[in-house]
């Protein structure tokens, strides 16, 4: 509403007001002419003032001033937004109304209300309205006139009367007391002529509320300003009432008289139960209630109208009939489970609701059956009929152990979406934390795990939300926490994900969101709960370990290191456990700090995983370091900090795995320095051993757990163990596995780190002394070939092994062993009857790791490689039975290995005249002469140096044949890929520049000198 500007006198701006609205009906909306054509002069003046915030007697004198107007009669349209005004201005009234502008207000508002005709509907109700809020200042005022109207003689009221009168108690509940026996009273007189319809619906509206009003005067008789009366009088009041409705009411036809009704009725058992006397009829018509689940169409009234009876029994002292709490249970539980009329969210939530109800437990004793009640009983077993009476929720207050009995049988049978109801009406008694569910937990948790692998995806769904609401009820029972296990073996069934492997399958959308559910419900665990710490450690800290259970890391790291908080806050003595949590630690099989050390290495580790994971991981290492060993708080303070900067800003693409991989070994051999204790690193061994064991094969996981392994051996103390490890691993690994023998030469190669001598004996001890890979001549043919393939495979891993030693042997200590017993068992395990590509190609790599190795030591002052010669004679020929055209053994006798350089340029003449044995032809171009290649350009820059003659030879026989590869078309046509053809001219490019960049052969490889090499090929 406006209000006078300032400077104006507010009797002269009202009077200009009332004109321009007398004169002129299109006056702005929302102004004070507004109301001027409805409200009195008197009233406009109160209430513009009363909107302003100022008192009547502020006008004093000059209020008489203001002139009388009639009454202006507005368009219905006009009407309603004037009462909308109104309304809005009363309700914020502070009571300083006087009498006369009430009285005129009411007869006005109660004259719109009551017309017969020429006013609608809308007006009606507005005016109604207008009358409620009135009654916030004026409560006696607006209640008489209303009780006038009911009270009238001959007739039954207006429809728009029983509806305010509704809304007074829905409002003022309170207030209303000491007119519920006359209005109670008024409408019994008349109840005779009602009918059907909409005066059934505003009776039923006025009794409803009404009762609900004097239920509320139950909960609180201190809150009304009126004095105190007992239960008697107002059930005496009701009664007479429920009876006729009762007899006369229940058995109407149309859905909307049902709801009325059954909204009435309901309401009106919640105060008759509270009286000894009408109890018994008040059960009687609880059964009725429920069996208006099958009457009406829209049975949220019902759910609705049942829960506000329940509730009403808080303050009921004698027991329900026996049966009662069984027909209640029975009934919301097939409300749930029926498929063909399931009930909406906001349904469903109240169906829920009623377990919260509980309160007290109610003893049957001597109470008699429901009388009308079919429903058996159950003993505590078997299943209810399907023609039974059914309902829940509430009723657990009353007989909770026949709900917890009821709904537990019908986990072990009846249909899916039965089971479904079940565990959802279980969650919400478990939420609740009510007495009898404590008491009958283990049963009740025994019920649910039968249902635990049930093929349903809705019914494991439902398993997981009956634990969801388990765990955060702050239940202090250890059979509450021991469903935690569930939720990591449902999000291991439904990942898709091999036990080690590390990636996840294709899964279906069901499984998806099982597993999302399993991740929210443990990141949703209140930790902070009081006796969580000795509850959830040892429960949540045994799923660290296994593999399946990896992408559940985030929110376990989260749970575990806020335990690991509390407890050293609490100085690892929380005096708030209670005895049954203390016996959890000794049920659960807590990990050895060895196995959460590697697996959490692992998860950190892997290129797969996301950043957040592998921070988890190093996050909970972190918090975990007291746990693990005593010697790594002071590292880890330092180290960790390191790992979680270099992470930070990285995306899975953007994170460099073998870097990464490289950093966290290194991070593993700093964490290991420190601890003295040689079981400790023994077990530590052992147990990524195990692991190994479970990991899927050739999976990134169980690679890196082989250099993993290898770094905890090379820091081991224990020599006689590392000894015993490296051989178990030459003498059980599959070295026809490729997986596994790169396995196993990582093992090997990072374990002599710091056991050098000791891993390179062990390895020639297993090596030539069991005769694994000599060939055998015996046997069917097919399987001397087998054997022979087999043989070339384990001299292909044992020569990389022996590489693979050479390059991370400490420099210091390389060179007196590199020349006979690394680079001459190479040579050694190489002389093979028959050479596959397999082992061609690991000779060229042995070769270059085991040169780039001696050249990394740096300095090496006087050494020289004694069998450089014989290693340059080996490369070059020991693939020639694979080029040759006549399909013979090319075998070269063991007196033909030169003795002398000139031995060397010899053998180079004789390729040069046989280029039938040219080996180069018949290989792989993008892959074995690359490697022969780069192995010759690294072992020409180690001592000694080889002459001129022999230099231009072997010059001259590299060039032939890397010149002589087939064009890109020809490459085509004989189905060479078009990589091979690109990466040919990477050796055909670099090979003569690179070939001879050694320091010691630099003269030879001059230009002049390879201008005459180019002509001893062309001439060839």
């Amino acid at each position: 509403m406006a209000f006078c500007p300032g400077g104006i006198d507010l009797p002269v701006w009202l009077s200009a007001s009332i004109r321009d609205a007398a004169e002129d009906l299109a006056v702005p909306r929302g102004s004070p002419a507004r109301c001027l054509q409805l409200v009195p002069r008197a009233c406009v003046t109160e209430m513009i003032w009363g909107a302003a915030g100022l008192s009547r007697g502020c006008l004093g004198t000059r209020a008489k001033q203001i002139p009388s107007l009639p009454f202006v009669v507005c368009p219905q349209g006009d009407r309603v937004e004037t009462y909308r005004e109104l309304e809005g201005v009363l309700q914020g009234d502070n009571g300083c109304l006087t009498s006369g502008v009430v009285n005129r207000l009411i007869a006005e508002a109660s004259s719109d209300m009551r017309a017969a005709q020429g006013v609608t509907g809308d007006v009606k109700t507005a005016a109604s309205d207008v009358l409620v809020a009135l009654a916030r200042s004026h409560f006696h005022f607006v209640m008489s006139e209303l009780q006038s109207h009911l009270k009238a003689m001959g007739k039954v009221p207006d429809e728009i009367v029983l509806l305010t009168l509704g809304k007074m108690a829905r409002s003022y509940a309170l207030r209303c007391i000491p007119f519920v026996g006359m209005t109670l009273l008024a409408l019994r007189g008349m109840l005779s002529r009602v009918g059907s319809g909409r005066i059934l619906h505003a009776v039923c509206s006025v009794l409803e509320q009404w009762s609900k009003g004097v239920r509320a005067y139950f909960g609180n008789p201190e809150q009304c300003p009126f004095p105190r009366k007992g239960v008697a009088p107002f059930c005496e009041a009701i009664y007479p009432v429920f009876h006729y409705a009762v007899v006369n009411w229940l058995d109407c036809k149309e859905e909307e008289d049902k709801q009325a009704v059954l909204g009435a009725v309901a309401a009106m058992m919640g105060v008759l139960l509270h009286e000894e006397q009408h109890q018994e009829h008040a059960w009687e018509q609880l059964l009725w209630l429920l069996h208006q689940y099958q009457e009406v169409r829209d049975t949220s009234q019902v759910t609705k109208s049942l829960s506000y009876v329940l509730e009403m029994l808080e303050g009921v002292q004698t027991p329900a009939p026996q049966g009662t709490a069984l027909a209640i249970s029975t009934t919301v539980h097939r409300q749930l489970s029926d498929v063909t009329k399931e009930p909406g969210p906001a349904h469903k939530a109240v169906l829920l609701r009623c377990i919260v109800l509980q309160g007290k437990e109610r003893r049957l004793g001597d109470a008699p059956p429901c009388r009308g009640s079919s429903v058996p009983d159950l003993g505590g077993r078997g299943q209810l009929p399907a023609n039974a009476e059914c309902n829940f929720f509430p009723a657990a207050r009353m007989y909770p152990e026949e709900t917890v009995v009821f709904l537990t049988s019908q986990l072990s049978g009846g249909s899916e979406a039965g089971r479904v109801a079940a565990l959802d009406l279980l969650g919400a008694l478990a939420h609740s934390d009510a007495p009898v569910t404590r008491e009958k937990l283990p049963q009740v948790v025994e019920a649910v795990q039968s249902v635990c692998n049930d093929p349903s995806a809705q019914v494991r769904r439902a398993v997981l939300e009956f634990i969801r609401e388990l765990l955060s009820s702050g239940s202090q029972s250890c059979w509450a926490w021991d469903v935690v296990g569930h939720v990591f073996i449902e999000f291991s069934r439904t990942s898709g994900r091999l036990v080690a492997g590390g990636l996840f399958a294709w899964e279906t959308q069901e499984d998806g969101a099982l597993r999302a559910l399993c991740v929210d419900i443990l990141g949703s665990l209140d930790v902070s709960l009081r006796g969580m710490t000795k509850l959830l450690w040892p429960r949540l800290l045994q799923y660290v370990v296994p593999a399946q259970y990896s992408g559940m890391l985030i929110p376990l790291s989260r749970c575990l290191q806020a335990l690991l908080w509390r407890r050293e806050r609490a100085g690892c003595q929380e005096e708030e456990e209670e005895l049954d949590a203390m016996e959890s630690q000794e049920q659960a099989q807590l990990p050895a700090p060895q196995a959460l050390l590697a697996r959490l290495l692992v998860v950190a580790a892997a290129p797969y995983a996301s950043g957040e994971r592998a921070v988890a991981a190093l996050q909970l290492l972190q918090a975990l370091h007291g746990r693990i060993h005593r010697a790594l708080g002071v590292v880890w303070a330092t180290e960790i900090p390191l790992l979680l900067q270099y992470l930070e800003g990285k995306s899975k693409s953007s994170l460099e795995s073998a870097e990464w991989e490289h950093r966290v070994l290194k991070f593993l051999r700093a964490s290991l320095e420190p601890i003295e204790d040689k079981a400790w690193t023994v077990g530590l061994s052992q147990e990524l051993s195990q692991q190994l064991g479970s990991s899927a094969p050739g999976s990134w996981e169980k690679l890196f757990l082989y250099k993993a392994l290898g770094t905890a051996l090379a820091a081991c103390r224990d020599l006689r163990h590392v000894q015993g490890q490296v051989l178990r691993f030459l003498e059980e690994t599959n070295l026809m596995e490729l997986s596994e023998s790169q396995g196993i030469i990582s093992v090997v190669s990072h374990a002599a780190e710091s056991h050098f001598h000791l891993v390179l004996d062990t390895v020639f001890s297993a090596t030539f002394t069991r005769g694994w890979f000599y060939e055998t001549s015996t046997g069917w043919k097919v399987q001397r070939q087998q054997k022979m393939e087999r043989a070339q495979v384990i001299r292909a891993a044992l020569m990389r092994t022996y590489s693979g030693i050479a390059l991370r042997a400490p420099k210091e200590q390389l060179l007196t062993r590199v020349d006979d017993e690394i680079m001459g068992n190479i040579l050694r395990l190489s002389r093979a009857k028959q050479k596959d590509l397999q082992l061609k190609l690991a000779l060229a790599q042995s070769i270059t790791e085991v040169s780039c190795a001696i050249q990394a030591v740096g300095d090496c002052g006087s050494f020289e490689l004694s069998l450089k010669q014989e290693v340059t004679w080996t490369l070059l020929v020991s693939a020639r039975s694979r080029g040759s055209r006549t399909g013979e053994f090319w075998a070269v006798p063991s007196d033909w290995f030169p003795q002398r350089h000139d031995g060397l340029w010899a053998s180079c003449e004789l390729l040069e005249l046989r280029p039938e044995l040219d080996w180069i032809k018949g290989e792989p171009w993008d892959s074995l002469v690359y490697g022969v290649f780069q192995a010759l350009e690294e072992l020409s820059k180690l001592r000694p140096p080889l002459s001129r003659e022999e230099n231009r030879s072997l010059l001259a026989v590299c060039c032939r044949s890397a010149l002589r590869y087939p064009s890109k078309e020809q490459m085509k046509k004989g189905r060479k890929t078009v990589r091979a053809a690109v990466n040919m001219q990477v050796p055909t490019t670099q090979c003569l520049p690179t070939s001879g960049s050694g320091s010691h052969l630099s003269a030879p490889w001059q230009p002049p000198f390879c201008t005459e090499a180019w002509k001893i090929w062309a001439i060839s």
